[in-house]
């Protein structure tokens, strides 16, 4: 090999363990070591600026000081992370010189909150449980509730509910959310409280049509089927269920003197007071 080319990769492999000297130096400096509660939230949305303090509780994110360098510390921190009930996904962690961390996260956001037996469980769009014994609720946060049963199975803080019945009630949250955001927002003066899935005293199966609304002024609506069971094609689609809904706020304003209304049928049915 010539001479000069012999150099080259003598300088080459000096340089390598000079990089790896150097790497090492870093990691083990304590002038680089971050502690194990350096992660913060940044900006949040006005729902969750009241949970900023519990959204990162749980075991510390790291189990001890670790170096700014170490090469699985963004690994290892958005694992840890993940785990917690508030946190969606880990979009990016941010190495600040000379011992910070930025993370920027995506939020799980309330849908509502899950009532059964003395449980209060604030659950995002997807069933997924947040915090227990919530103190979330109306106007903002529907109650969910299941009448004269109770759940076999109620999960801890970040699982999620399968329970069919609380997903259908779920889905009809979100209908409704999503015909608002295209301009149809009926219920925003009349917000929903309590969505009642079932009727005490008589047994469910799954996809029946006996979703119940409960307004904030007390007017029960009959919604019908949720958009997860598959004979909710039977029924009005969510927005025509909404522009009816308009319409008869046309006629009786706040819904003044009516007890129910059925959504189910292409006219609605409607039920006044009788005291």
């Amino acid at each position: 090999m010539p001479r000069r080319g012999l150099l080259a990769v003598v300088l080459l492999l000096l340089g390598i363990f000079l990089i790896g000297l150097l790497k090492d130096a870093l990691r083990d400096s304590p002038r680089y070591r971050i502690g194990p509660v350096m992660a913060r939230v940044g900006d949040l949305p006005p729902v969750l600026e009241s949970r900023r303090e519990r959204l990162l509780d749980g075991p510390p994110l790291l189990a001890g000081p670790r170096s700014l360098f170490d090469p699985e510390l963004a690994q290892d921190l958005r694992r840890a992370l993940e785990r917690r009930p508030w946190v969606r996904r880990v979009r990016a962690i941010h190495r600040i010189l000379p011992d910070g961390i930025r993370v920027d996260l995506t939020l799980r956001v309330p849908l509502a909150v899950v009532c059964t037996g003395a449980e209060r469980l604030a659950v995002d769009e997807t069933g997924h449980v947040l915090e227990s014994d919530s103190d979330l609720g109306p106007p903002e946060h529907p109650e969910i509730r299941l009448p004269g049963r109770t759940l076999p199975f109620v999960p801890v803080d970040g699982e999620a509910f399968r329970r069919s019945d609380v997903l259908e009630a779920l889905a009809v949250l979100r209908d409704i959310e999503r015909v608002a955001r295209s301009g149809e927002r009926v219920l925003e003066t009349l917000p929903i409280v309590e969505v009642r899935v079932g009727e005490s005293g008589e047994r469910r199966k799954a996809g029946s049509s006996d979703i119940l609304l409960v307004l904030e002024n007390g007017v029960e609506v009959t919604w019908g089927r949720s958009s997860l069971s598959p004979l909710h094609v039977f029924e009005l689609d969510p927005r025509e269920k909404l522009e009816r809904l308009a319409r008869l706020l046309r006629t009786w304003p706040g819904l003044v003197g009516i007890q129910r209304v059925d959504l189910r049928l292409h006219d609605p049915l409607v039920y006044p007071r009788t005291s």
